[in-house]
């Protein structure tokens, strides 16, 4: 579920208040946590939603709630896991390590962290995907934090990606990554749990 509100502020310096944050969802919100990209609300019930948003300047030009998949149980990451973003073009292809795997009755969430090779920065988001043999589409957002090398600021990036689970067991997805400005960077994707 994504939600997109405007006229709300969000940054590592955002303020919103528990109320301000129950008055806008309209659940109970027990706590609310500024991040370097965005706010963390806390359900009265235990439920966390990560909110990022897009700003220019002063003013926010939209915010966008998403909502982890309800009753998520965490699971051990299997030693034989990994995740793979394989393109012709580069010589460097990117792997991650999967930091966290939770699965409910009908998705799988994993959370991945990799580090960009010779650049000193780290990189690391989630995808959620839906325990189906067909084919599925999801958008969304990764993070990059450069290191102390770099001259960089850190950076969302979006992808959309576009694939399916092999078979019933929904251990092993493939499809098409692309990611940047106008989704113009592609990868063959690869997750094997």
């Amino acid at each position: 579920m994504v939600k997109t509100v405007s006229l709300i502020n969000v940054s590592e310096m955002s303020s919103l208040s528990v109320d301000d944050a129950t008055q806008l969802l309209g659940q109970t919100i027990s706590a609310v946590k500024a991040t370097e990209y965005g706010l963390v609300l806390s359900f009265a019930n235990g439920s966390v939603l990560e909110v990022g948003g897009s700003t220019y300047g002063d003013c926010a030009l939209s915010v966008e709630f998403e909502a982890a998949p309800a009753a998520a149980t965490l699971v051990p990451v299997p030693a034989r896991a990994t995740i793979d973003w394989v393109c012709e073009h580069e010589s460097n292809t990117p792997r991650a390590n999967i930091t966290k795997l939770a699965m409910t009755a009908d998705s799988t969430v994993v959370e991945f962290q990799g580090a960009e090779g010779g650049e000193d920065a780290i990189w690391s988001g989630s995808v959620v995907l839906k325990r189906t043999t067909e084919p599925q589409t999801l958008t969304g957002r990764y993070r990059v934090k450069p290191g102390a090398k770099m001259k960089d600021t850190a950076k969302v990036v979006q992808y959309v990606l576009t694939g399916k689970f092999e078979d019933d067991s929904c251990t092993s997805f493939t499809g098409c990554w692309r990611e940047g400005d106008q989704f113009e960077t592609m990868y063959e994707f690869q997750l094997d749990l």
